[in-house]
Formats: C-alpha cells, structure tokens, sequence
C-alpha cells in the first residue's frame, strides 16, 4: 500500500485559467481525502469557477490547444532572452526563470514602471534570477523589448 499521497492540480496553465483559483487533488486514498475535505474552508471555489472548470475539461481539445500554445510561445521567448544573452533555465511549465546577470529586483522594478510584472527571486544564490510568466504574443513581446532596451543601456 506504500506511503499515502496527494497529487495537486491547478487549472491555471493548461486550462488558462489562472484568474479563477481553481483545481482539484487526487488522494491515494478515501481516508486522505477526508482529512483533507476536512479541512478545507466553506465556499472555497465560487460557482463561475467552478463552471468554467467544468466546461474546460469537457473540453479536451482547447486545453490541448492552448497547452500548445503556450509551449509554442515558451520556446520563441526562451529563444529571445538567449538571444539578448540572458542565460534561461530548462522548463516545461507556463513560465521562464532567467539569470538577469544583475540586481533581479531592480530589474523587476524597472519592468513594472512599464506595466510589467515579473517576479524577482530573492532566495540565496538566485538573486540574479527572474521568473517571467508566459502570456500572449503581444505580453511576451512587450517583455522582449523592454528587456532589450533595458539590458542596452
């Protein structure tokens, strides 16, 4: 029977809907997920979230799609910040995590004076690192170019 165990999932990336704090957790067994429904807050999902989760996974084909996308514009960022000589780290999820080759939190800082938010890691050894969620095209691309001009001055 082994060790008991939960796997968490979100319906932030794959499904897109991140706004809405939704997801679910698959117990490996009934005792677990009773303590777990135990403690749990009243009303912890609203019912237009709780919907649009429902009708996401009727809907295989667009989570598919858009997880593709997301994969698509993951790579063609990535590229990008190497390309401005960022050093990026391997991810298969919805965001990047890159050595800014500086201050991470002046960076960010910088970035948000343009309307975009990033998030400075502070951890030791990581202080040069950024996390950068991957959005739409155009999101992605006003990071790029604000980085470029950033990074060239």
């Amino acid at each position: 029977h082994g060790i008991d165990h939960v796997v968490l999932r979100t319906f932030s990336k794959a499904y897109g809907l991140a706004g809405l704090r939704v997801g679910y957790a698959v117990c490996s067994s009934l005792e677990l997920a009773r303590v777990i429904a135990a403690a749990k807050t009243p009303f912890n999902v609203n019912a237009a979230a709780q919907t649009a989760a429902i009708a996401a996974l009727a809907d295989e084909s667009w989570m598919k799609a858009s997880a593709s996308r997301v994969r698509a514009e993951r790579v063609r960022t990535a590229t990008a910040l190497v390309g401005l000589g960022f050093r990026v780290a391997p991810s298969q999820t919805n965001f990047l995590f890159f050595d800014c080759k500086g201050d991470s939190s002046s960076l960010a800082a910088d970035l948000l004076k343009q309307g975009i938010i990033v998030k400075a890691w502070r951890e030791a050894g990581y202080e040069r690192y950024l996390r950068a969620t991957i959005g739409l095209p155009a999101d992605n691309d006003r990071l790029i170019a604000a980085l470029q001009e950033l990074v060239g001055r």
